[in-house]
């Protein structure tokens, strides 16, 4: 929470003991003016943001009580007053903490990022997409980006929560500058990697570690794949269901009909950036080529590698692979899991995920994965973070806390998974010397 978030909530409760208590513990004229400044400060400095609106409901009651004077003689009226207004005041405060505005880690390479959204348009078809590329010099006009400029709307349906949930991510401010103003002195060109978000997800769902990758000497797309159940016919009941069979039929569903419609996606963008219109697009090397992907999204990546002929390479953050892609598969590929399937009852109890549910759908995905790097001609590597799960290979654990598995620091994961992702990077698309990374919560498995 925020100072002057805690100042209005201390002021709020003072003033409902005052209530309660038929006491002044702060005169009037100091009240009035504690709640008016903290109040105007909050609104220009922090911003204001919907899980505060108990707070503010009662600081303007204060107001309103102070100013006038106004004294509730009756007990069972400043009873009720105090109890409505202090449950109110704690909601306020709980919200405030599990949907906090959070600060991502900052990146830590050589290059300051910049970054736009683009529309990608033909005829036919548009499709949008998040870009951030690296720069020597910081941009005349330095605004930071929003983590999303609009997010109730475009948010709508992610994690299948309402889109007012998430509003209040456009208060956020990422690391990267808001601009597509190219510096006199960039003129080296990048590899280029593209993102595929998760199911119910977003493409801004890995700022944190495409901010990283950026800084690091590369341009980075984030597909804006516009993914819901509805559009592909899948059966929402499926998502939420804790039936093995039900998880199994869900993954089928998507692999057959939501991941190759995202890798069209990937086709068309690649398509637009070939016809070298965006000024970005000079900073790109299309040689160098990379997949990355969350969930769905690391089945996208793994997808568009198969059916492709570029000399790229792939990341698959804890998602499925099309069996159909293991037999024909000739490609280096990065692959990170979460905690094991392996893990005796009572561990997989104490991340607080059902054991026979978790082990037969997690041991139903990663069968094909055991097949692919079973194959001696394969390229890269499969790893396990140890205490990551699933959620935790975004940027979740910053933006809902409570949702990041109880073992898993944030911090110290988001170091660990990015390092690993830009060393793989670098490793093949840069010829640069592979760093051995030693680290206790890293398994190696092939």
């Amino acid at each position: 929470m925020r100072i002057l978030e805690i100042l209005l909530i201390i002021l709020a409760l003072i003033y409902l003991m005052q209530v309660l208590l038929k006491r002044k513990f702060i005169s009037s004229k100091t009240m009035i003016i504690l709640l008016t400044v903290s109040l105007i400060l909050h609104v220009f400095i922090e911003s204001m943001r919907w899980q505060m609106t108990p707070v503010y409901f009662t600081i303007l009651i204060a107001l309103f009580g102070e100013y006038f004077n106004k004294v509730i003689d009756s007990p069972w009226l400043r009873g009720a007053v105090f109890g409505l207004g202090l449950i109110g005041v704690i909601c306020s405060a709980v919200l405030a903490y599990l949907l906090p505005i959070f600060k991502l880690p900052k990146p830590t390479g050589p290059f300051d990022v910049r970054t736009t959204y683009c529309k990608f348009q033909t005829k036919d078809d548009s499709l949008g997409a998040k870009i951030w590329f690296p720069a020597f010099e910081k941009p005349k006009r330095k605004v930071r980006a929003k983590y999303h400029p609009k997010p109730a709307n475009a948010l709508k349906g992610v994690m299948g929560m309402p889109g007012f949930i998430f509003s209040h991510f456009k208060i956020v401010k990422t690391s990267a500058y808001s601009t597509i103003d190219l510096s006199v002195s960039d003129t080296l060109q990048y590899p280029i990697v593209f993102y595929s978000h998760g199911a119910m997800s977003n493409y801004i769902d890995n700022t944190a570690l495409l901010q990283e990758i950026t800084s690091r000497g590369y341009v980075v797309v984030a597909l804006d794949h516009q993914f819901s159940l509805e559009k592909y016919g899948i059966d929402p009941a499926l998502a939420r269901s804790l039936d093995p069979v039900s998880q199994m039929l869900f993954i089928d569903q998507l692999l057959q009909y939501a991941v190759p419609d995202q890798v069209n996606d990937f086709e068309f963008v690649k398509e637009q950036i070939a016809k070298g219109e965006p000024p970005w697009i000079s900073l790109i090397d299309t040689s160098r080529i990379a997949y990355i992907g969350h969930s769905l999204g690391g089945a996208t990546a793994v997808e568009a590698m198969s059916q492709n002929a570029d000399l790229g390479v792939g990341v698959n953050l804890d998602g499925p692979i099309n069996p159909n892609c293991v037999d024909s598969w000739n490609d280096t590929l990065l692959y990170i899991s979460a905690f094991s399937p392996d893990l005796p009852d009572n561990e997989l109890a104490k991340r607080e995920v059902p054991p026979d549910f978790y082990r037969a759908v997690k041991n139903y995905e990663l069968t094909p994965v055991k097949a692919l790097f079973s194959n001696e001609s394969v390229e890269g590597s499969w790893l396990r973070i140890k205490q990551a799960g699933h959620l935790d290979f975004t940027d979740v654990p910053y933006l809902m806390p409570m949702l990041k598995s109880k073992r898993y620091h944030r911090s110290t994961g988001h170091q660990l998974k990015a390092k690993i992702i830009v060393n793989f990077l670098d490793t093949y698309l840069k010829k640069l010397p592979a760093k051995e990374i030693n680290h206790g919560g890293l398994e190696q498995l092939f």
